[in-house]
């Protein structure tokens, strides 16, 4: 299958057992709720929220709210799915992955709908910011935050695609791998696989992250936008890695401008250009 070509899909876990650094026992359908999935990009959210579905035989409307989000996607397609009867009497199970893509106005509606078909319906939200989640929707799920998981986990988890795929990669270069990306799993994968094709490991928004936060330590903004121009970045995510990357006191001298541009940025301000006026601010505290 083609797929099968993307090792991010090809080694997917299927079951709890085999989902990286996994704490919380699922035991059966009866006792599934509704669930809100949050944490980092990468650690196995969407994963989960497809093994739980899976496991459980339930009947599944997966949507990514990223690009179906409005009032009109709960008015037909999850009402549609969730006023009717699954063949057999199995449960249902509707999956918003990228949940906090969500419009105000759906999450309104969606509340009433959670409600009104609890019985053969459950609801299975994944984001990475639970608070773009309203409070009417947190409080009728079940909030798990997955944490990050443990390296040597992780490493075990990527050794098996390694052995399986042949992989010609040291160790130097593995424990390379691991820290520019950790802990966003997917990174790592899609990162063996460069491997694999390529034979080098290649560079990743971590790096450039932590290239771009030096320059502004150094107040070299200009040097700085060559970086980013050259990369072309997810340039909220990479504010994100470089407030990882901050000492206390830094965080503690910059928060609030990054909160600004990325509050911007969220709001539908241009990315690169936000991106620009925040790094300019930081260098001129």
């Amino acid at each position: 299958m083609i797929k099968d070509l993307l090792f991010t899909e090809k080694y997917r876990p299927k079951t709890f057992d085999q989902i990286v650094g996994l704490k919380v026992p699922f035991k059966s359908v009866t006792e599934l709720p509704n669930l809100l999935l949050g944490g980092r990009c990468g650690i196995g959210k969407t994963t989960l929220a497809k093994v739980i579905a899976s496991t459980f035989d339930t009947d599944v409307l997966y949507l990514n709210a990223s690009n179906e989000r409005g009032i009109d996607v709960i008015r037909n397609k999850v009402l549609e799915f969730a006023s009717t009867m699954s063949i057999g009497g199995r449960m249902k199970v509707v999956h918003f992955d990228e949940a906090d893509g969500l419009t105000f106005d759906a999450q309104n509606t969606l509340r009433n709908v959670m409600e009104e078909y609890s019985g053969n319906c459950r609801f299975i939200f994944t984001c990475n910011n639970i608070g773009k989640i309203i409070d009417p929707i947190r409080s009728r799920c079940t909030e798990i935050n997955l944490s990050t998981p443990d390296k040597k986990d992780i490493l075990a988890y990527l050794q098996t695609i390694i052995v399986a795929e042949k992989i010609k990669i040291d160790q130097k270069d593995m424990d390379m791998l691991v820290s520019i990306n950790y802990p966003d799993i997917r990174a790592m994968v899609n990162a063996l696989q460069h491997v694999h094709m390529f034979g080098v490991v290649p560079t990743s928004s971590h790096m450039l992250a932590q290239v771009i936060l030096d320059c502004v330590r150094g107040k070299k903004f200009i040097d700085a936008r060559k970086q980013w121009i050259a990369e072309a970045p997810d340039y909220r995510n990479l504010l994100v890695e470089m407030t990882d990357l901050m000492t206390d006191a830094e965080v503690d001298k910059w928060i609030i401008i990054l909160a600004q541009y990325s509050y911007e940025m969220s709001i539908g301000a241009f990315p690169e250009i936000s991106f620009a006026a925040c790094v300019r601010k930081m260098c001129d505290v």
